[in-house]
């Protein structure tokens, strides 16, 4: 039988701004479920997407926003809030947090928010993987 998680403190974290708990939460999920051939950008796209699936939000992968195509896009109309989401693959560990910041300039360069005006709230993340860890960092 499948185990089953509760997703509670992975949306949480997201829709609370709490990005370093957000980076321990997919990291605990990376560690626990993928292997050394899966380290590709594409892979942690659909990882993170397939977290969020099924969990009565809105959750939309490379739809149009803005100028370009953000990674993922988890939405709730019920709340007025989304959260855009822009991934990066890190060569090295040393380069995480330069990835998750230029994901997150790259949210606001392509204004990816334009495609969401009809939220009152919208958080955006600049997430870098290396490996089994995950670096999120937060901004409006």
């Amino acid at each position: 039988m499948a185990e089953s998680a509760d997703r509670t403190p992975l949306f949480s974290a997201i829709w609370n701004g709490k990005d370093e708990e957000l980076s321990k939460i997919l990291t605990a999920y990376l560690r626990k479920t993928i292997s050394y051939y899966d380290y590709s950008e594409s892979y942690y796209h659909a990882f993170t997407a397939g977290l969020v699936a099924s969990s009565g939000y809105r959750v939309m992968s490379n739809r149009e926003s803005g100028n370009g195509r953000p990674d993922l896009i988890i939405a709730d109309a019920d709340t007025g809030k989304a959260a855009i989401f822009e991934f990066k693959r890190s060569k090295k560990a040393d380069d995480m947090e330069y990835d998750a910041q230029k994901a997150l300039a790259q949210i606001q360069t392509m204004d990816y928010r334009s495609g969401l005006r009809e939220y009152d709230s919208i958080i955006c993340y600049g997430v870098a993987f290396f490996q089994k860890t995950a670096l999120a960092i937060s901004g409006q």
